[in-house]
């Protein structure tokens, strides 16, 4: 990796393949490693960690696109995304911000953050309270990790734990699962809107 900044293989809110892969079954070399870039974006001007993972996930049974701000759920070698996080105990890698609407198409590769500034979308309903700036962040409960609540922040909370024979009902945090903290903040009712985040995600890759 150079220093301090890189050559990004192709642009932030670009895809490798534009869209249309051509041949699916091959591991382009940029999959899975990392770049740092400064972030322009925001005017933070700090380093900004991207990975180039490949879109593996399917929602319906023909491979699915995944969309800007979403929080990514990776495979187990970090190289992949296989749909949006639906836990608290998942951590989320922030799908780059500047694509267009539609996302990054199946098989497509594009950047998530792993770590410095990002934008990431908020619950599709109201808070039980603000998420302050600063607070430490989980993802959004949701049914399956394509579902349209999937891949979205919440500040971590308390949870009741299940209850057991020795310890009874136990209060634990989502610690685990925390990925970042917030930057801005986010009103009760402030749906589907656009938090600044600071991501503190980085894991180790295969």
């Amino acid at each position: 990796m150079s220093a301090p900044y890189d050559v990004l293989p192709f642009q932030r809110g670009k895809t490798l393949y534009q869209g249309t892969p051509t041949d699916t079954s091959y591991i382009a070399p940029c999959i899975g490693e990392e770049f740092r870039v400064r972030d322009t974006i925001h005017g933070t001007n700090r380093i900004v960690v991207l990975r180039a993972v490949r879109n593996e996930a399917d929602f319906g049974g023909s491979g699915s696109a995944v969309e800007p701000k979403r929080l990514a759920r990776l495979s187990a070698d970090g190289k992949a995304i296989i749909g949006y996080t639906r836990l608290p105990s998942e951590k989320g890698y922030p799908i780059d911000q500047l694509l267009p609407t539609a996302g990054c198409a199946y098989k497509d590769v594009c950047y998530v953050v792993v770590e410095g500034p990002a934008l990431v979308l908020t619950s599709l309903s109201n808070y039980s309270t603000d998420v302050a700036a600063r607070e430490s962040l989980n993802s959004m409960t949701a049914a399956t990790s394509g579902a349209t609540t999937a891949g979205r922040l919440r500040q971590r909370l308390l949870e009741a734990a299940t209850a057991d024979a020795t310890a009874g009902q136990r209060a634990v945090t989502e610690g685990n699962g925390v990925w970042g903290q917030a930057v801005s903040t986010a009103l009760t009712n402030a749906t589907n809107s656009d938090v600044l985040v600071d991501v503190q995600a980085r894991t180790p890759r295969g």
